[in-house]
């Protein structure tokens, strides 16, 4: 059966109540849980945020991480070394939050777009480098990454079809959308 769930923006840019008026309606619209798009896990209000979703009966499944991206200017294909530690760092806290929330993590944005690597195989490389260490984290933490293939829905970047890690940890699944199957998540957190 498949379940719907609604994205809605970093709780941490609302005005004081207006996150909890939208998970409100996000529930009155017959949603069953919430994705939310998350700039930096250090600014994320865990307790807050738990505590309206039980309110309302919606779980957390995902979080996105590419918000950041076009905030703080966190890249991962950039030639920029000291920017993908950086983006690679703010990663591996995504994984740490995934797993303390039981929550899909989905790298999409972060990856880039051709404009910061015009380069596609330098890029990729960057790429999966980043998503190997923070595959790495994921897997000790107990956490699931779902890899957005951005290029296949907005065209913005040219990394998705060989950047996933071809060996242990694979913590990542590569989402299809939308005209593939959906990614089961879920069959990788078993794993």
């Amino acid at each position: 059966m498949m379940r719907f769930s609604y994205v809605l923006p970093d709780p941490a840019g609302y005005p004081s109540s207006s996150f909890e008026a939208d998970v409100a309606s996000v529930k009155q619209a017959g949603y069953e849980a919430v994705e939310l798009q998350i700039a930096d896990p250090l600014a994320f209000d865990r307790k807050g945020v738990v505590r309206v979703l039980k309110r309302y009966e919606l779980p957390l499944c995902g979080f996105q991480t590419g918000a950041s991206y076009g905030t703080h200017g966190n890249c991962l294909c950039t030639a920029n070394a000291a920017v993908r530690r950086r983006t690679t760092e703010l990663l591996k806290r995504f994984a740490d939050l995934a797993a303390e929330l039981k929550a899909v993590m989905v790298v999409g944005s972060l990856q880039g777009r051709l404009k910061d690597e015009p380069d596609r195989d330098a890029g990729a490389a960057r790429i999966a480098e980043a998503l190997r260490e923070a595959g790495t984290q994921a897997t000790r933490a107990g956490a699931v990454i779902a890899f957005e293939p951005v290029n296949e829905t907005a065209r913005t970047t040219g990394w998705s079809t060989s950047v996933l890690p071809t060996a242990p940890p694979r913590p990542v699944t590569r989402l299809k959308t939308p005209l593939g199957r959906p990614a089961s998540c879920s069959a990788w957190a078993s794993r």
